[in-house]
């Protein structure tokens, strides 16, 4: 999984340049979200964000490190992941290193994370076949899953077991 140093102000100021009220309509977006407590959005706003992260990620797709191609050519072949799904998560079914113990690997989650569907610390730039075939709905956790948008701490106690 690629590694990227992250500027924020650069960051914000790129998505800015792609469209100017991004961060007020998703601060919008995510208030209604937490009012549902699921992620209901007809009209999505993070393929503005894109080109900031293809930026970010030397235009690689965050998981593989397979390079895009062209600007405009990557934001068909490429997508804004959201790291922790937005909508429900999926329980892991994919094989479990040989050890003594179970693994543990968090709960499935009918609303998964919610309120980070707008959230540019939650999306990373990824290749279809990454994003789609591979990661899906899947994110698993070493431990419990945080449930709630505003306990803060417990997301950040949260043990991805991607990197």
């Amino acid at each position: 999984m690629i590694r990227h140093k992250l500027d924020p102000a650069q960051l914000r100021a790129n998505i800015e340049k792609e469209q100017a009220s991004w961060f007020r309509s998703a601060k919008e977006k995510t208030r209604r979200s937490k009012e549902l407590r699921r992620f209901e959005d007809p009209s999505p706003i993070w393929s503005k964000a894109k080109p900031a992260f293809m930026i970010l990620q030397s235009n690689k797709c965050a998981f593989c490190e397979r390079p895009f191609t062209g600007p405009e050519e990557s934001r068909i072949e490429m997508d804004l992941e959201h790291f922790r799904p937005k909508g429900a998560v999926s329980a892991w079914e994919g094989p479990s290193p040989p050890t003594s113990y179970p693994l543990n690997t968090g709960t499935a989650s009918a609303n998964g994370y919610y309120w980070l569907a707008h959230d540019i610390s939650n999306y990373l730039a990824a290749c279809k076949i990454c994003n789609s075939d591979y990661k899906g709905t899947y994110f698993p956790v070493a431990g419990p899953r945080c449930a709630d948008p505003d306990d803060l701490p417990a997301l950040a106690a949260e043990q991805p077991y991607l990197v």
